[in-house]
């Protein structure tokens, strides 16, 4: 008959009682010795995200607890005021979030529309070189693959395009964080040579929802401001919950994710 003298209220599970939740909050603990702590990770947290970058390719992940939103306004939050972005027409309503938050410009770029569907598919490569070109002192391109009707751009043109000129690409690839687990599928935006990357893992993973995950490659040039910026935008009573489905969800996909992908594709 323990006693929990610590956060949160429903002690363990106990304050749902006569309530299915119960079994959903006898997981829901907080910060204490053993669980290690988002913020200042040391422990299993800190495994957990090192083992996320080894199954994505990344040099740094970081456990995000508002879905990909989150990791894309740290994105841009880590730009600074005043910062000039290139971006498609067809952004992410959080991409918005991301621009009031942090002072950046955007410096909008048009899509390819595809005649039949009437919706936007990608961006041109050489109208981002173009653009590049009219505004050089840009921080950043920023593009969303695969769309939300799941096409995907050219990010290894756009790439060729955007490290010539030393600006970095982050990509929203929220749709796509499934991509690096199988050969059939496109290729993920770190495989490609994307300095960052977000991923909705909850959209195609076995995550709880608001679970995601920001990918940063290792030359990424603004590593530290992100993880600032992350700080900042993480509430600091995370979900223990969701940050174990992310661990898990990370496993299920490196040991099974090519047979489930294989599946879904027959």
């Amino acid at each position: 008959n323990n006693i929990l003298l610590h956060m949160p209220g429903h002690k363990g599970g106990r304050g749902f009682s006569q309530s299915e939740l119960a079994a959903i909050a006898s997981l829901d603990f907080s910060e204490v010795p053993g669980l290690d702590d988002l913020h200042f990770p040391q422990g299993p947290l800190l495994e957990a995200q090192q083992l996320a970058a080894r199954a994505w390719g990344a040099h740094t992940s970081l456990f995000l607890l508002n879905g990909a939103t989150s990791g894309i306004h740290s994105m841009l939050m880590a730009l600074g005021e005043d910062a000039n972005i290139l971006v498609p027409r067809n952004i992410h309503r959080s991409f918005l979030g991301g621009l009031i938050l942090s002072g950046a410009r955007p410096i909008f770029v048009g899509c390819v529309t595809d005649p039949n569907l009437e919706v936007a598919v990608a961006i041109d490569p050489d109208e981002v070189g173009r653009r590049i070109l009219a505004c050089r002192n840009l921080k950043g391109v920023f593009v969303e693959s695969p769309t939300y009707y799941g096409t995907v751009n050219e990010i290894r043109e756009i790439l060729k395009i955007t490290k010539s000129e030393g600006v970095p690409l982050m990509v929203d690839e929220a749709h796509g964080a499934h991509f690096a687990f199988h050969p059939d599928y496109p290729d993920s935006a770190l495989a490609e040579g994307a300095q960052a990357c977000v991923h909705g893992l909850h959209k195609t993973t076995s995550v709880l929802t608001q679970g995601g995950i920001l990918h940063l490659a290792a030359d990424f040039p603004w590593k530290e401001r992100v993880q600032a910026s992350h700080g900042i935008l993480t509430t600091t009573s995370p979900s223990y919950p969701i940050m174990a489905s992310i661990d898990v969800g990370r496993a299920i996909m490196e040991k099974s994710g090519s047979q489930l992908l294989e599946r879904a594709k027959e």
